[in-house]
C-alpha cells in the first residue's frame, strides 16, 4: 500500500453490543457495523491526530481497526466464505482506510 518501514496497527475484535456502541458513539448510526477504523494520522494532511514521540526503531502507528466477530460469522455463512476469510477481508478493509482509500 505504499508504506515504507514498520507500521503498527491496534485490532480490536468485539460482539455486536460493543460494536453498536461504537457505532453510534462515533459516527451516530444506530446498531453494530462490520469494520471501524480509526486513523491516527489523517491521510489528506499527513498530520497525527496526536503529537507523541516514539521511540527508535518504532513503527509508524496507522491506527485502529474494530471488527465484529458475529457480524463476520453470520456474512460469512451467507457469502459462503469462512469466518476466518470474512475476519480478514474486513482487517484489509480497515487497513485500507488506515491508509486513506474510502468508498467514494
Amino acid at each position: 500500500m505504499g508504506e515504507a518501514g514498520k507500521v503498527e496497527v491496534s485490532l480490536l475484535v468485539v460482539n455486536k453490543e460493543q460494536m453498536a456502541k461504537y457505532n453510534w458513539q462515533y459516527h451516530q448510526t444506530l446498531g453494530p457495523t462490520d469494520v471501524l477504523s480509526f486513523p491516527y494520522i489523517d491521510p489528506q494532511s499527513q498530520v497525527s491526530s496526536e503529537i507523541f514521540v516514539m521511540p527508535p526503531g518504532t513503527g509508524t502507528i496507522l491506527g485502529d481497526v474494530v471488527v465484529c466477530y458475529p457480524v463476520a460469522r453470520e456474512v460469512g455463512v451467507k457469502e459462503g466464505r469462512t469466518t476466518q476469510a470474512t475476519l480478514e477481508f474486513y482487517l484489509e478493509h480497515g487497513l485500507q482506510h488506515l491508509m486513506g482509500y474510502h468508498h467514494e
